[in-house]
């Protein structure tokens, strides 16, 4: 299940909104998807939001968990309307979670976040920064195993490759993209348990991959 408070915080603490009670869920091994010529997987679900301001991809087998945060999924409607009409961003919102199912939560999982541009930041790598530090601060061993600044759908993106123990509780790993849009930073996160992120990362790397903002 997901945690309950989760709305208001930093995009770089998605990683956290999961409870995995267990390290030893039953993952099995999946074979590695490939991307069409449009870049998705032929077996993947695009869910467009009712605003019809952003879309992502993601493995059929999975499901949208927004539901499973008390008020969340009626936030998520007001946040994305209020972005489709150009209102401002004042706080880190949460407009997408999905996941696959197992018996102890969703892993592995994903979530997208639209927050303000960081105050005082002005520029790309600036706001990467800023979402490094705030991770630091969340995971005392911290680690990050790459960082690619790339274009997604021709929009300037940072890819990060990161892993880190939140405080009691297990190892994750995860692959974060981190888009500026306008005035607000979306940061899609995508999270396994470390043992088991080898058998995702494929997948999560198309998951990041998909976002399309239309504003």
């Amino acid at each position: 299940m997901f945690k309950t408070k989760v709305v208001g915080i930093s995009a770089a603490l998605l990683v956290l909104v999961v409870i995995l009670s267990s390290v030893s869920l039953a993952c099995g091994t999946k074979p590695a998807q490939t991307p069409s010529e449009s870049g998705i997987a032929a077996n993947y679900t695009t869910y467009t939001d009712g605003a019809n301001l952003f879309s992502i991809s993601y493995p059929s087998d999975w499901e949208m968990a927004l539901s499973q945060v008390e008020g969340l999924e009626q936030s998520a409607k007001e946040v994305t309307s209020s972005l489709k009409a150009g209102a401002p961003v004042e706080k880190a919102s949460y407009i997408f979670l999905a996941g696959r199912r197992t018996a102890t939560g969703y892993e592995p999982n994903i979530i997208i976040a639209v927050e303000p541009v960081p105050e005082g930041v002005s520029t790309h790598d600036g706001i990467v920064e800023a979402e490094v530090q705030v991770a630091k601060e969340v995971f005392p061993d911290y680690q990050e195993f790459s960082r690619l600044k790339t274009t997604v759908n021709g929009r300037e993106a940072t890819i990060l490759n990161a892993e880190g123990t939140p405080p009691e509780q297990v190892t994750l790993h995860y692959v974060q993209m981190i888009i500026p849009v306008d005035e607000t930073v979306w940061v899609v996160t995508c999270t396994a348990l470390a043992e088991d992120f080898a058998q995702w990362e494929n997948d999560f790397n198309i998951i990041v991959r998909s976002l399309r903002v239309s504003n």
